[in-house]
């Protein structure tokens, strides 16, 4: 099978076996992925490929080539029907600000730094209310973390009245410090998204 990095141009002759892995480019060291047509096809709604123009022996002159896995596309395709990648039209896609990755327009979470996207409300939002603290944070969940009040400081309110009514029994004060315990290990963020400062 033939390929050509994204990045580079770079072509590559790859056994089939390979097909729908990721590989690094020898040329420029960056990931690609290796497209596997049928996989691809069957994951990916009809209703968000564009089919080629013509798909036989005979090639269309109008018809372009993607530039992440090679694939020929019809002209004005948004998403390529190979590999899955969304292809850059007219300022179609947008950019991660945490890594600048280049995303779908509808995605909540950058797939190249794992980041969490905020809305433009969030945003608005969050210049209204500074971000909060994250020792804060902390030490309210290691000394009163039981009772969920960490929660209710970052706007989690149901966590936090599930939290303090499972501490009305032995057994769920375990579970709800346990659950204080979790929240200082995993929450990086309040409810409305904002990052906590350090």
């Amino acid at each position: 099978m033939k390929v050509i990095c994204p990045h580079c141009q770079q072509h590559y002759e790859i056994d089939d076996s390979y097909a729908g892995n990721w590989t690094i480019c020898e040329s420029c060291g960056k990931n690609f992925a290796i497209p596997d047509a049928e996989t691809i096809s069957s994951a990916i709604p009809e209703s968000e490929l564009i089919q080629e123009a013509d798909s036989g022996s005979n090639q269309d002159a109008n018809s372009e080539h993607c530039p992440f896995c090679g694939g020929e596309l019809a002209p004005g395709v948004k998403k390529c029907r190979h590999c899955g990648e969304w292809l850059v039209s007219e300022g179609y896609l947008k950019s991660c600000p945490f890594c600048g990755g280049e995303l779908a327009p509808n995605v909540k979470k950058c797939r190249h730094c794992g980041e969490w996207l905020i809305s433009e409300a969030k945003t608005r939002l969050s210049s209204d209310n500074p971000p909060k603290s994250r020792l804060t944070y902390i030490l309210l969940a290691l000394f009163v973390g039981l009772f969920g009040i960490h929660d209710f400081y970052a706007g989690y309110t149901n966590r936090g009245v599930i939290a303090f009514l499972l501490t009305l029994t032995w057994f769920g004060a375990i579970i709800s410090a346990f659950m204080a315990l979790y929240d200082i290990a995993t929450v990086t963020h309040d409810a409305a998204g904002v990052r906590f400062k350090e």
